[in-house]
């Protein structure tokens, strides 16, 4: 919660071994209670996916 309140936090990554319920932690337990709303970028089930970041790292750029 304290990543939660910072006025100029950095995007969430979240990286582990597979089958642990990473994604159900962040979708359902964290997500769904904290955010209006949730994105999810899956680079292994869709590698094409890192193309939206070629041009620019940058935040503003995309919102």
């Amino acid at each position: 919660m304290s990543w939660k309140k910072q006025p100029k936090r950095k995007p969430l990554l979240l990286d582990g071994a597979r089958q642990v319920g990473k994604s159900y932690l962040i979708e359902e337990c964290f997500g769904k209670d904290h955010f209006r709303r949730v994105l999810k970028l899956d680079f292994l089930a869709n590698p094409n996916l890192a193309g939206l970041f070629e041009a620019s790292l940058d935040h503003k750029t995309y919102f």
